[in-house]
């Protein structure tokens, strides 16, 4: 009864968590519907990647565990892989004229800058980051986080000789890619704000 509490509270957190990304209209690419279900299958796919390697490296190979948690580490990358198409996928068409309430206005733009250095939303809710590097680190989200752990865990229903070594493999290659897709959701997102700096259209 207390691990089915404990089960749910945690579920429960992570879809919180998803939902203060996803409510905040100002930045579109959060303010989509596949944020909350692409944490929840990351959230329960990583947990798995986890569970099924400390039972490895406790000797016990659970051929449930490591096809549920496959299951999940592939939903997790076509849920991802469409969230990636779908930002890619979105017009900018928000201007500095909408931003200010005046659509249709033309090319507004300040007299003087907003600030006379970068403050905190330049920095975290402004950031550049190049297509080619973005579509880079996408590759190597999906390899780490997606691929080699499910390859792992597929191989511990035979090699069962090698599990400390696979579950290691699953673990840290899991954990490498799951740091490069948080990484991408926070620098693929622009704040509206932008536009009072100087950005043409968000």
């Amino acid at each position: 009864h207390r691990v089915s509490k404990r089960i749910l509270v945690a579920l429960a957190t992570v879809c919180c968590t998803a939902m203060i990304y996803a409510s905040l209209t100002t930045i579109r690419a959060w303010n989509d519907d596949l944020v909350l279900p692409v944490y929840l299958v990351l959230a329960l796919a990583t947990g798995g990647v986890l569970y099924c390697a400390l039972a490895a490296m406790a000797g016990v190979v659970s051929h449930l565990a490591i096809w549920l948690t496959v299951v999940l580490l592939g939903l997790g990358w076509a849920l991802k892989a469409l969230y990636w198409s779908r930002i890619d996928g979105r017009q900018l068409t928000l201007t500095a004229a909408d931003a200010i309430g005046l659509p249709g206005a033309g090319n507004v733009r300040p007299i003087e800058p907003a600030h006379t250095q970068a403050n905190f939303v330049m920095r975290e809710m402004g950031y550049d980051v190049a297509r080619r590097h973005s579509d880079r680190l996408r590759i190597y989200c999906s390899i780490l986080l997606f691929v080699i752990p499910a390859l792992a865990l597929l191989m511990l229903l035979g090699v069962t000789a090698l599990a400390p070594l696979l579950a290691l493999v699953a673990v840290v290659a899991a954990a490498v890619g799951v740091f490069f897709e948080r990484w991408l959701f926070f620098a693929e997102a622009q704040h509206v704000v932008t536009l009072y700096y100087g950005e043409a259209v968000a």
